[in-house]
C-alpha cells in the first residue's frame, strides 16, 4: 500500500510540474550531447590540427630547402606540431616512439636512427607550432 501511495504521489508531482522536467530532460540527454559533443569537437580539432601541421611541414622545408628531411622526421615534425596545437605544454615528446616504431624491424641501427629522426622531428614540429 505504501509504494502505490509513493508512486501516486510522485506521479502526481510530475503531472502538477507540468512539461518542463520533460523539456529538462529532453535537453539534458538528447540536445545537448549532440551539440556540444566532447568527441565530435575532439575529431574535428585532430583534423584541423593536422592540416595546419601539413601546411607547417610545407613551410619548414621551404625555409630550410637546403636540408632534406627523412619521412620519419616529416611524421614526428607533424605529430609534434598537431600534439602542441592540441596540448601545448612545453613541446616534449612522449617517452616512448608511436606504436608503429616497436616493430623488430627498429631494433637494428637503421630503426633506432629512424627513431630518433621522429622524436628530432617531433620537437622541431613543436618549437615551430610554438614560434607560430
Amino acid at each position: 500500500m505504501r509504494i502505490e501511495l509513493a508512486l501516486y504521489l510522485g506521479g502526481l508531482c510530475l503531472i502538477c510540474q507540468g512539461c518542463s522536467p520533460l523539456a529538462h530532460a529532453a535537453r539534458t540527454t538528447i540536445i545537448q550531447p549532440t551539440e556540444y559533443s566532447r568527441s565530435l569537437n575532439d575529431l574535428m580539432d585532430c583534423i584541423r590540427n593536422n592540416e595546419l601541421a601539413e601546411a607547417a611541414l610545407r613551410q619548414f622545408q621551404i625555409e630550410n630547402a637546403e636540408t632534406t628531411y627523412s619521412s620519419d622526421f616529416c611524421l614526428g615534425f607533424k605529430d609534434g606540431y598537431a600534439d602542441y596545437l592540441y596540448a601545448g605544454g612545453g613541446g616534449n615528446p612522449p617517452p616512448v616512439p608511436p606504436r608503429c616504431y616497436w616493430k623488430a624491424k627498429f631494433e637494428t641501427p637503421e630503426g633506432r636512427q629512424s627513431i630518433q629522426d621522429w622524436f628530432a622531428g617531433f620537437r622541431q614540429g613543436a618549437a615551430f607550432a610554438k614560434q607560430s
